[in-house]
């Protein structure tokens, strides 16, 4: 039987039907025996049911009940601890916010480092982690201050029923943390009233019930993985078979075992992985039925229609076609999806010239047989959600025509609060209650969004963020490079269907081979533990090989331009 806790209100006159936890309470009464998850982990399958998410939710609860109310910061790895953790301090009046754990190629140290300064800036309330994680933060010599450690092996089931704490809709339900990124990583905050407004909007548009079912190897301290494959499902009570990204990485075929099992209708992914299932295809063990699926959609990267081919043609004879590829567009700014392509349609291709993708130029649309000396084909990222508004906008922020190139900019009921403890960062990026995503596009005469990337130095790598400008401040600790001497920058690859990071460094002419060697060692051990990514290919020059702008600062834009007509 489910504990059925009382719940407590902070304004007596709300209702908590209307708010999102009120849902989840509901779902524990409605559907006790119900699986909410199925954790894969390991060869090993691990049903959570909703009264048995409700008890673990309490035991998390019980162990923040004399804690002081603020960020909880969750140090897990992939488990069934994941999502009792975030819930229950949810439901303990706490703010959560997922975190990743070290894996196997990073140095813990290093790390860990790289957080002091995030720990300094939020300082949460308390960090939910195991002892592993534990040892490393405390071997890496973390400064925590008053933050308290609740280890996730000493947790107990309270003796009696503890109250769950609904709080107002416009307090912030969580913080979504930016990924990748080394320094301050920005923290996103939304309000229960934004994941609500934006589970009901995006449940409609992608017509997701309880009858359906979400694989996802996504981890959840990436929006994708949190907001599509837990907050939303939570809310629509639909089952979602998760299973672990590393072991997903190395046994592609996971996902269309758990598809073929569980009858699995939706899956997201970053277009990298459409590229990495294609590139597997001839080592799967065996056929798959994956007939049952609805969508694969395609979000976190560019969307790229050769990607799409390469996994249609690999898997077409199990039951993929081109309406069940899909696009969203989407980021943690605005809860997750801004907007989707259409179910049961394929997504919409158009044929245009490279050379008019510029920053307020219009676009053409040719027919698709025409020839052009620089043909470039693009994919549709769908329609708006219900809740939002996109407008194309110039330098100045004016709204631009339509087929017009300009800085996507979105308005709605369920823009972020801000960034957390980061007022200039928000009054940067929220003008006039827009925000500005900082992402090139336009739209098409039927309000079909288009997005062509970024306007800034950002790097895509598969699916995460990379600041070109933070790896440059890395690298320039490492003994033999010049400080400041160094350009990152992001070259598509169409071997992984994502970017890939080169890293042009000046060093001293006299170092030899062997000196060469160890520097290029340092970099990429620096790199792996700290942002996760290391360079496809670190080019050393001699200096006076870097070009500046006209202030003085290296130039990313036009250090690329060299390094490709070199390359």
């Amino acid at each position: 039987m489910p504990i059925c806790p009382r719940i407590i209100l902070r304004d007596s006159n709300m209702s908590s039907q209307s708010l999102y936890l009120g849902k989840i309470l509901e779902n524990f009464i409605n559907y006790p025996d119900k699986p909410y998850a199925v954790i894969i982990s390991k060869g090993e399958e691990d049903i959570i049911t909703w009264s048995r998410l409700e008890i673990e939710c309490q035991s998390i609860m019980n162990s923040l009940s004399n804690i002081d109310k603020g960020v909880v910061l969750i140090f897990l790895r992939h488990s069934s601890d994941l999502h009792g953790a975030f819930l229950g301090t949810m439901m303990a009046g706490h703010t959560p916010s997922f975190m990743p754990c070290t894996s196997v190629k990073q140095d813990p140290k290093l790390y860990w480092a790289s957080h002091q300064k995030l720990l300094k800036h939020i300082q949460p309330s308390a960090i939910i982690t195991s002892k592993d994680v534990e040892e490393e933060m405390i071997n890496a010599n973390l400064v925590l201050g008053d933050t308290k450690i609740v280890l996730i092996e000493d947790i107990k089931i309270p003796e009696k029923k503890l109250d769950v704490e609904i709080r107002g809709e416009e307090e912030i339900a969580l913080l979504q943390h930016s990924s990748g990124t080394t320094g301050l990583k920005k923290g996103v905050a939304l309000s229960f009233d934004a994941i609500l407004k934006h589970a009901e909007s995006y449940a409609d548009a992608i017509s997701i019930t309880e009858n359906d079912n979400i694989i996802s190897w996504l981890p959840l301290y990436h929006d994708m993985g949190l907001m599509a494959c837990m907050i939303m499902p939570a809310y629509t009570s639909t089952p979602v078979i998760h299973m672990s990204p590393f072991e997903w990485v190395g046994k592609p075929h996971m996902l269309f075992e758990a598809i073929e099992k569980y009858s699995g209708t939706f899956t997201w992914m970053p277009n990298f992985a459409f590229e990495h299932m294609a590139l597997y295809s001839p080592r799967m063990p065996k056929k798959y039925d994956i007939s049952s699926m609805k969508a694969f959609i395609s979000c976190s990267e560019v969307c790229r229609p050769e990607s799409f081919d390469k996994f249609l043609n690999a898997f077409n004879e199990l039951g993929v076609n081109e309406s069940s590829l899909h696009a969203c567009y989407a980021m943690a700014e605005t809860v997750f999806a801004t907007a989707q392509t259409k179910l049961g349609k394929s997504a919409k291709r158009i044929l245009v010239d490279q050379r008019d993708l510029n920053r307020g130029q219009k676009i053409r649309i040719y027919d698709k047989d025409t020839k052009l000396d620089t043909p470039r084909i693009l994919v549709e990222t769908g329609s708006v959600i219900q809740g939002l508004k996109v407008d194309i906008v110039d330098e100045d922020y004016n709204p631009l025509p339509k087929l017009t190139i300009g800085e996507v900019s979105i308005s709605g009921s369920f823009i972020f609060d801000g960034y957390y403890k980061m007022p200039d960062l928000t009054n940067q990026r929220i003008i006039s209650e827009k925000y500005m995503t900082r992402d090139l596009g336009f739209i098409d005469e039927s309000n079909r969004l288009y997005v062509l990337g970024r306007i800034d130095d950002l790097i895509i790598v598969q699916g995460r963020n990379i600041y070109a400008h933070q790896v440059e401040a890395l690298v320039s600790t490492i003994e033999g490079v010049r400080p400041g001497r160094m350009s990152a920058f992001g070259v598509y690859d169409s071997r992984v269907g994502s970017e890939s990071m080169i890293l042009v460094c000046e060093v001293a002419s006299e170092l030899n081979d062997d000196e060469i060697q160890i520097i290029k060692s340092n970099i990429n051990k620096l790199l792996q533990s700290t942002i996760e990514v290391i360079p496809r290919k670190i080019k050393f020059v001699n200096p006076g090989w870097l070009m500046k702008t006209s202030s003085g600062k290296v130039g990313r834009k036009e250090n690329k331009a060299k390094y490709l007509r070199e390359n």
